[in-house]
């Protein structure tokens, strides 16, 4: 079973560009659609742990024939983009740090915190220089950023969400917004049970996880914002009860924050067509005269 929905073989190819800030490759889909000195939105789609930007390609395939390219009621238009997590796809360094603890890795824990965290300042760089360098003559601005995550890019979803302002619509899928609630339950489901402390969870590693979980942030953070969290009430590796979303997403409801929650029932850890449904949903009504509670 694939993560995402395949795409049929004879399907039409989306055209792209890369373009490159501080050395980070970014691949942005939409570009043709863009009409004169118009405004746009621009969604960044995250991939998971052990992949690459380029096996979201189907994703991106299955929301422009769901018609997320075509203007909003506003007549704002949609750039989809896509790049490497750090340690994955072009940016490998080690591999191996990639792995979990049952793949012998023991430092499972530090790689996916450091590379979730890196990836979230990742995309504020690439904010604060995108116009500059995809719209040199200023033809096009940006009117809203939107963050989207899958599997460890939900993670970074979160993280990003709560750091930038900038960012306004967020979108983890199959994500979690808390890794010492996801974590503490790996350990103490492996075989055999993991002890949640040194070596694999040094105290050092944990305050440095107690600053930078969402979970154990100021919701305020996300105030103002519009969140749609997609998981799958079968998923055995990110569960949206046991990695933290649903007691957070409780939290952010009581404090205000606009978020929807749905648990796809039957579903374990992946990408579904249905999920995508929601997202071009959502997509077509980010900044439109449409709130975004309506999904």
């Amino acid at each position: 079973m694939s993560f995402v929905p395949e795409i049929p073989a004879d399907a039409e190819q989306l055209s792209s560009q890369t373009f490159h800030v501080g050395g980070i490759g970014i691949k942005v889909f939409g570009l043709e659609h863009l009409e004169e000195k118009s405004k746009c939105n621009v969604a960044f789609l995250l991939h998971g742990r052990g992949s690459d930007a380029d096996e979201l390609y189907p994703a991106i395939w299955h929301l422009y024939k769901m018609g997320v390219f075509e203007p909003n009621d506003n007549g704002t238009h949609l750039l989809l983009c896509t790049l490497d997590h750090r340690n994955h796809g072009t940016r490998v360094v080690d591999a191996v740090r990639n792995e979990g603890w049952p793949e012998g890795n023991l430092s499972h824990a530090q790689d996916m915190l450091s590379i979730q965290t890196g990836t979230a300042l990742d995309i504020s760089l690439v904010i604060d220089y995108f116009e500059s360098v995809l719209f040199p003559h200023e033809e096009h601005s940006v009117d809203k950023w939107i963050l989207m995550g899958a599997s460890l890019g939900g993670h970074s979803t979160w993280i990003a969400g709560a750091r930038d302002p900038r960012i306004t619509h967020l979108v983890p899928i199959v994500g979690s917004p808390s890794m010492i609630t996801l974590l503490k339950h790996r350990a103490a489901t492996a075989t055999p049970q993991i002890d949640f402390g040194p070596p694999l969870i040094p105290h050092s590693l944990l305050r440095t996880m107690k600053l930078t979980d969402p979970f154990e942030g100021d919701v305020n953070a996300y105030k103002g914002k519009s969140i749609l969290v997609l998981s799958g009430a079968k998923d055995k590796l990110v569960n949206y009860v046991d990695g933290g979303s649903e007691t957070f997403v409780e939290r952010l409801r009581s404090a205000g924050v606009d978020v929807e929650a749905w648990n796809q029932p039957k579903t374990g850890h992946r990408v579904t067509k249905e999920m995508l449904e929601k997202i071009a949903e959502f997509l077509r009504k980010a900044g439109s005269k449409l709130p975004s509670s309506h999904l």
